[in-house]
């Protein structure tokens, strides 16, 4: 499809070209990536104003530039001024020309990124598909699961193992018309297929209760059956690689006697050596994951590893036990080609897609707003705690998952380099890319203007948004009095612990865990989740950016200050000299992708950061991972 794609866009005659992408055919990173390589930019239309001040600084004043631009009108944007119509060349693309005997209805539900696959699979028959023959030809060739052949508990859990590995959801319309399927069948009618089919993370969590029922079974400490037969040889074979993988986690066992040796991989009976063993299993993948980069989605999956990394490390109970030396590589290694790859790649992931889930923080008001339409949900809540890192995250999840209810959908998004709070979260309130709010680029106090107009422009009354920051304990005056108001529907919250936290931390990451466990266990956090949850908001949380761990190359006075815990970063005007900063520190400039063009970005390289000599801080500002990844996540209350 790519082809197909490139060939339709190098009919231009012209280099401005307006490409009418209703279907959001090119939100994938493959076809983006394939664009932009044949010399095309492109560009978003969100805005008439902001893209003619972008166009007019960028193209007319620069009539000898090659770059042939690229004005995608996507579903959201359909109506296009006349004078900019006709200054461009018009292009279509359409589910209905690429996918003729597929059903448009359906098509409409796939993510962007599945259109390729299916393209390269798909061929044109004669003959229109209906919409249960489009869900089966997609069931079976995308996915490569064939209903007929699962007829067994046993053989559906063998079946998700497999999809699962591969890939984290199915189209919530194929999910759907598969659980269809197989409650059809006698044997499905006891089990929770939905629950199964709804995402890696609710397969994994059931498959982890039923490992604990499994155990306890066996040692006679519960008189119950599971409903999974981990003895069967389609499923045991998998368990090496499900506990190594972090996929399922060792349980707590009195006794092993009279377990079958195959179980011990699954009973947790020496924690410090799990943890070794869990540690250096994750630097073993993290090297893998580096070796074989090939999207987005695999430094997602580097982040989160080495979250879990960080937070085995940062672990007193096991500290001066793991390698020192293979940290210290994997670390330089994970930031020195991430920094790389952003440089390359980072303009791209604006454009990308967000139906399965934000890719950039800016992209999290959108999603929301699909999500209450796709789900018929009338409230949300989003929770941005400000500066918690992914490492912070797994620390108050586990305590969630341990003293509460609560089910989590977690995945991962980027902020906005650099990363500073006045960028990212301004970013994530307005759900634009910084260049449009150029003119409170340092700000933060414009966060609840910007938030209050997108969900105004979406629809909803004014008097049913609000939003409230400084929040630390959930106590705050006046917070109370937001959640339990009858007319709210959309609630946006700032918690700023973690951030006072980092600001004050002496003990760098191993004293903010241990303060974030002791923030937990006063369950304010936990309380307000609920109190949400009871009132019936979707709950989403957050991070405008995290922080990392750093050392001082001396102090740099120069530059515009914009967040006192930002010391990885100086901003200079356009016309300042900024050479200083690259000559005397090890520093670079940043790209500066989506950002306003009246600013450099000079960046401290590596671990560094511009403070006192050799003091260890944790700072951000920077393009670290532990600075850019940041979680993103969906909580819903256990039913």
């Amino acid at each position: 499809m790519k082809s197909a794609v490139i060939a339709k866009l190098k009919q231009s005659p012209i280099p401005f070209i307006l490409l009418y992408d209703i279907d959001d055919i090119t939100s994938s990173e493959d076809i983006l990536t394939s664009i932009t390589s044949q010399g095309f930019q492109l560009v978003n239309y969100d805005d008439s104003i902001a893209f003619r001040y972008f166009f007019e600084k960028n193209f007319r004043e620069k009539p000898d530039c090659n770059m042939k631009l690229v004005l995608r009108v996507t579903g959201r944007h359909s109506y296009i001024p006349y004078d900019i119509e006709n200054s461009f060349y018009n292009i279509t693309l359409s589910l209905k020309e690429l996918f003729p005997g597929l059903s448009y209805s359906i098509l409409k539900e796939l993510d962007s990124e599945l259109y390729d696959r299916l393209y390269r699979v798909y061929k044109y028959m004669g003959q229109n598909l209906s919409q249960r023959e489009t869900l089966d030809f997609i069931l079976k060739n995308l996915f490569g699961i064939y209903p007929e052949t699962i007829n067994k508990f046993t053989d559906l859990i063998k079946a998700l193992i497999d999809f699962y590995y591969e890939n984290d959801s199915l189209p919530q319309v194929v999910s759907d018309y598969l659980a269809d399927l197989l409650m059809c069948k006698e044997d499905f009618k006891e089990y929770p297929v939905k629950k199964l089919l709804e995402g890696a993370d609710s397969f994994f969590d059931y498959l982890q209760g039923q490992w604990e029922i499994f155990v306890k079974g066996l040692t006679n400490t519960l008189p119950i059956k599971s409903a999974v037969d981990f003895s069967h040889k389609d499923i045991k074979i998998y368990l090496g690689s499900l506990f190594e993988e972090g996929y399922l986690t060792p349980i707590q066992s009195d006794s092993i006697d009279n377990v079958p040796s195959w179980v011990h991989r699954g009973i947790l009976i020496d924690e410090l050596g799990q943890l070794k063993a869990n540690y250096n299993n994750l630097l073993d993948r993290l090297y893998d994951t580096l070796d074989n980069i090939t999207s987005y989605k695999d430094w997602l999956q580097a982040a989160k590893d080495w979250a879990e990394i960080l937070v085995i490390y940062n672990d007193e109970r096991i500290q001066g036990r793991l390698d020192e030396k293979a940290f210290i590589s994997i670390s330089d290694m994970l930031n020195s080609r991430f920094r790389t790859w952003l440089f390359d790649n980072y303009n791209l992931l604006p454009s990308l897609s967000y139906v399965r889930a934000p890719v950039m923080v800016h992209h999290i008001p959108w999603y929301i707003n699909y999500r209450m339409g796709k789900d018929a949900t009338q409230k949300a809540a989003l929770i941005v705690v400000d500066g918690m890192a992914l490492d912070d995250w797994l620390i108050i999840s586990r305590y969630l998952n341990q003293n509460s209810s609560c089910r989590f959908e977690e995945k991962l998004c980027f902020a906005w380099i650099p990363t500073i709070t006045s960028i990212s979260r301004q970013a994530i309130f307005s759900g634009q890319i910084p260049r449009y709010f150029g003119k409170t680029i340092f700000s933060t106090s414009e966060d609840e203007r910007h938030w209050k107009k997108f969900w105004a422009e979406r629809g909803i009354r004014p008097d049913a948004i609000y939003y409230m920051r400084g929040i630390k304990h959930f106590n705050e005056n006046g917070l109370r009095d937001i959640v339990e108001n009858p007319k709210a529907k959309i609630l946006g919250f700032v918690v700023n612990m973690i951030d006072d936290m980092v600001h004050g931390q002496q003990m760098l990451r191993a004293g903010l865990h241990q303060n974030l466990r002791l923030w937990m266990e006063k369950e304010g956090f936990k309380k307000f989740l609920q109190t949400l949850l009871e009132r019936n908001f979707d709950v989403y949380i957050t991070s405008d950016h995290g922080h990392v761990s750093s050392v001082g190359q001396g102090n740099l006075r120069e530059g515009l200050a914009v967040d006192r815990a930002a010391d990885r970063v100086r901003i200079y005007e356009q016309g300042k000299n900024y050479e200083t900063a690259l000559k005397r520190y090890k520093a670079y400039k940043w790209a500066g992708y989506g950002l306003p063009e009246e600013y450099n970005y000079i960046i401290s390289d590596g671990c560094y950061s511009y403070g006192k000599d050799n003091e260890k801080n944790l700072t951000h500002g920077g393009i670290s991972i532990e600075e850019v990844v940041v979680p993103f996540i969906h909580i819903r209350k256990e039913e």
